[in-house]
């Protein structure tokens, strides 16, 4: 791993490649198939957003809060009734298939209503346009679907989407860095169409702007003479598809409506184990009866990280083994811990599918142990992923000693017998590394955990936040995971494995970045007093500026050279320190650094740079010299291939997705590693990339992932 919090997990269980299966259609300049063209025909905001009065004077006022929770859909379940006096069967059949798609990949559920007040009539009220209310409006709310114009799935998508209170890609307030819009081909009086939503009106949830949204607008929208209004700054980009759904509206979907798993958190209390679904040795119990004092200890640990595991194939489909498989990677991606198959280990993991609820052993215990996985109930990603933290020997996060300042215990609801489910280890029980209570964590009890009536069980002290989620590992869990399984010291986090030694003169650019006095990534040079590095190098809310300085012009990272305290850190507003997206800051050193033949600034490419498949460029850095093996003093430095975009995006999709911001290199035995983070890629002298993240190090198929520099030229230039 080069990054502790290398990828989000949270939402990536419900993704997928766009809908597997399913080819993008593109609409065309000039509306060949003509799905856009009938959401552009009715006089709505935007074309086809029916606004509420409210929602309206929002935008009258400056775009401010279009979207409240108020606008979204209870408990996630959108009623509908389709008019059948509209629509003959075939057209049913399309707006359902919609509609499953939607769910397949999200938590929403479509519903036919009884006598519900709030929901969605799908009739041609207004005869040729698609158009919506836009969120949950509590009464009866329109989807209007033109039988000639608006029947394709994409479209029934686009437009069931603003019922669910999505609005349109093309006026975030970030797209003026994706877009250029030509205002002389708009249609005179539909120019406020194009204007853009302020940061605080809609909340994207932290994911970067995505040209193949099923929700931008096509490229010659509201167009008076067919000319395109909205041109996209990436070259060969197509905007306005209506085939289905973009990995990026998956992940704003599942951001919007959470899942948060409960059958599967109810099924963690059946198997009448310690606490529902902690199976303890003897040792364990006594420590627990005794006061709860080493419960936890280093013989619990596995070791060199490696868990070998089996899993029964008799008792879980494909489908169910994949999944199993997909929850450990993204364990294994966050951490430094590594599950293998067994084949002659004698202390393994086997993984069952008893009808006995969702359970595993606590620690490695010897021998066999299990994780078993109830098949109709226990396969979310988050629950998998609960049960094999359990193997590893993590506890419930609302049992730990701090948490009566966190959650309120409501004894009178909790099942007779289950009480003790409920009691607080002891300080020394499990050592919680300095990390917080956290109410998001994955090992959490869910709020009706072991009620005999209905009544939450646990009460979070803070209003608004929601406990027990099974979607996947927290932050604050990958930390404890982190501390629990070191091999990377916070801030260690992406090496040069296959390189050879190298001297400072070759790779004058180069620095390395310390804290608090010790290596932990790299760095470049842009001009005397302008560090360039990854923002998750300096992502430390403890640290002050101070606390980072900067070595160059030594081929060695602990003598030598110029050692110059960091005075400004300047981190890209967004940058997400669970995805690692937006991974970019820039420093501004205290003093300015002598330049010379160790020491020169690197330059910047030009905008909207481009580097084909397979070309070599090069790396330096001081990172360990293979996976979790030993860091070097010496200067490394290795030639890499660039790995296209689309590779790339294969190699990791279930992973995590790569953007056009994000630039790939590596293969098989040479590739960055843990301390390289932060270095520049380099081509010709152009600083290209700035290492990020990655599986592994130099595993095959799994290239590293750098930051694009070309794609940040106007945050960069403004800190020079």
């Amino acid at each position: 791993m080069k990054s502790l919090a290398a990828v989000c997990i949270f939402s990536m269980s419900l993704l997928s490649p766009l809908t597997a299966g399913t080819p993008i259609k593109r609409t065309s300049p000039i509306f060949l198939e003509r799905e856009t063209f009938y959401e552009e025909a009715g006089e709505h905001f935007e074309g086809d957003m029916i606004l509420s009065p409210e929602q309206t004077e929002a935008v009258k006022n400056g775009y401010t809060t279009v979207i409240k929770d108020a606008n979204k859909w209870p408990n996630n379940i959108v009623f509908y009734t389709i008019d059948t006096t509209v629509y003959n069967s075939v057209h049913q059949t399309s707006i359902r298939t919609a509609m499953d798609k939607i769910e397949e990949v999200s938590c929403i559920r479509f519903v036919p209503r009884t006598t519900q007040k709030g929901f969605i009539f799908i009739s041609e009220i207004t005869k040729g346009e698609c158009s919506a209310f836009v969120g949950y409006s509590g009464t009866q709310q329109t989807v209007n679907l033109a039988i000639n114009g608006c029947m394709s799935r994409g479209t029934i998508m686009h437009e069931l989407l603003h019922a669910i209170g999505f609005v349109h890609m093309q006026s975030s307030s970030e797209r003026d860095l994706y877009l250029d819009i030509d205002y002389n081909a708009i249609i005179p009086g539909r120019e406020h169409n194009f204007i853009r939503y302020s940061p605080n009106l809609v909340d994207d949830q932290g994911i970067p702007y995505d040209y193949d949204s099923v929700m931008h607008y096509a490229s010659t929208a509201f167009s008076v003479d067919g000319r395109a209004t909205l041109i996209p700054k990436k070259k060969n980009a197509v905007i306005g598809q209506r085939g289905t759904l973009s990995t990026k509206d998956i992940k704003r979907l599942n951001h919007l409506y959470p899942n948060w798993m409960e059958m599967a958190s109810k099924l963690e209390e059946v198997g009448g184990n310690f606490e529902g679904d902690i199976d303890l040795t003897s040792d364990q119990e006594k420590a627990v009866k005794y006061g709860y004092t080493a419960i936890i200890g280093e013989s619990f640990k596995w070791p060199n990280n490696i868990v070998p595991y089996t899993i029964d194939t008799t008792a879980f489909t494909i489908s169910q083994q994949n999944s199993i498989l997909s929850a450990i990677q993204q364990i294994e991606l966050v951490s430094c811990v590594r599950f293998k198959p067994r084949t002659t280990e004698q202390d393994y993991v086997r993984v069952l599918g008893g009808y006995s609820g969702c359970w595993a052993s606590l620690g490695r215990r010897g021998g066999a142990q299990t994780v078993n996985l109830q098949p109709n109930g226990c396969m979310s990603r988050g629950t998998i992923i609960h049960e094999f933290l359990h193997a590893l020997g993590f506890v419930h996060m609302q049992s730990a000693s701090d948490r009566d300042f966190y959650v309120t215990i409501n004894w009178n609801a909790i099942q007779a017998d289950k009480s003790s489910n409920f009691d607080r280890y002891g300080p020394t029980v499990v050592d919680d590394f300095g990390i917080p209570y956290d109410y998001e964590s994955v090992m959490h009890y869910g709020p009706t955990a072991f009620t005999y009536n209905g009544q939450n069980t646990i009460i979070p002290k803070i209003g608004g936040v929601t406990i027990g989620q099974r979607v996947g590992m927290s932050y604050k869990d990958i930390r404890r995971l982190n501390s629990l399984y070191p091999n990377l010291p916070r801030g260690q986090q992406a090496r040069i494995v296959g390189g050879s030694d190298t001297a400072i003169e070759n790779h004058p650019y180069q620095v390395s970045l310390r804290r608090l006095h010790k290596h932990t990534c790299g760095g470049a040079i842009l001009n005397a007093n302008t560090i360039l590095t990854a923002a998750h190098c300096v992502d430390d809310a403890d640290l002050a500026a101070a606390d980072y300085e900067v070595r160059a012009g030594s081929t060695f990272r602990n003598e030598g050279g110029q050692l110059v305290t960091v005075s400004e850190i300047h981190t890209h507003p967004n940058y997400n320190d669970w995805t690692l997206e937006w991974d970019i800051s820039v420093l501004k050193l205290a003093s300015v650094l002598q330049l010379g033949a160790a020491v020169q600034p690197i330059s910047l490419p030009e905008r909207g740079f481009a580097i084909a498949d397979g070309t070599g460029v090069s790396l330096a850095g001081w990172g360990s010299l293979y996976y979790q093996g030993p860091s070097t003093n010496h200067l490394q430095h290795v030639t890499l291939p660039i790995v296209s975009n689309s590779r790339c995006g294969m190699a990791y999709k279930n992973f995590a997705p790569i953007f056009p911001f994000h630039l790939c290199a590596g293969h098989k035995g040479k590739d960055a590693c843990q301390g390289d983070s932060g270095g520049p890629l380099v081509y010709q002298n152009y600083v290209i990339g700035i290492v990020s993240w990655g599986y592994g190090c130099a595993f095959e198929n799994y290239p590293s992932v750098y930051t694009r520099v070309s794609e940040f030229l106007d945050f960069i230039t403004e800190r020079l």
